[in-house]
């Protein structure tokens, strides 16, 4: 997954769950968050020209 699509996977889910108050916001954004796997963090980088080992 490319940079664009991680940030664009964190703002569908955000939206998804469509939150009204900061508490809410707060763990909804933590949920996000914890969806990203590590291949979508290893493709992040990789994509940015660094190295992933």
């Amino acid at each position: 997954m490319k940079n664009a699509l991680v940030f664009s996977k964190l703002k569908t889910l955000m939206r998804k769950a469509a939150t009204r108050t900061f508490e809410t916001l707060v763990e909804a954004l933590a949920n996000a968050l914890r969806s990203i796997t590590k291949q979508d963090c290893e493709a992040f980088f990789k994509h940015a020209n660094y190295a992933t080992e």
